[in-house]
């Protein structure tokens, strides 16, 4: 049976996981309860989940633990900044705290923000991935494996 290589395209069905049992997201419950595909490419997934599905066949099951590193990284406080709240509600009518936006910095670049706090004159803003700082388990299943096109 063939096993997932670099290059190759995998689909896979997850259940994923906090150290508490805590559901942050999976494919089993979605309502279509299609396989999630992911590109075996090196940096186009979870780095530590891509390292765990390599060398899986179709229909193998693993659980996995990622510390934060090999998950969405640790977070970096210096993406946590408070911007004046008149310039968000330019953009924004009602901000709320837990709302995503998308930005763009002095650069012209896009990033996603998460409102994180919410004062009478300013708004904290995370650029921090939601997940940053997490440990996360995975329950894997490989559904089907694409094989790279030589």
């Amino acid at each position: 049976m063939a096993e997932a290589k670099p290059g190759d395209r995998v689909k896979i069905h997850y259940h994923g996981t906090y150290d508490d049992g805590t559901v942050f997201d999976t494919t089993r419950k979605a309502k279509k309860k299609e396989p999630f595909e992911i590109a075996l490419f090196g940096n186009h997934a979870i780095p530590g989940l891509e390292k765990a599905i390599l060398g899986m066949s179709e229909g193998e099951t693993k659980k996995v633990r990622l510390e934060p590193e090999d998950a969405f990284g640790t977070r970096n406080e210096d993406l946590v900044v408070k911007v004046d709240k008149a310039h968000v509600e330019e953009h924004v009518k009602y901000p709320q705290r837990g709302m995503m936006l998308r930005i763009r910095d002095k650069e012209g670049l896009t990033n996603n923000v998460t409102i994180i706090d919410i004062d009478d004159d300013k708004i904290t803003l995370d650029g921090n991935h939601p997940l940053a700082g997490k440990t996360l388990n995975f329950e894997i299943e490989i559904v089907e494996i694409i094989p790279a096109t030589t």
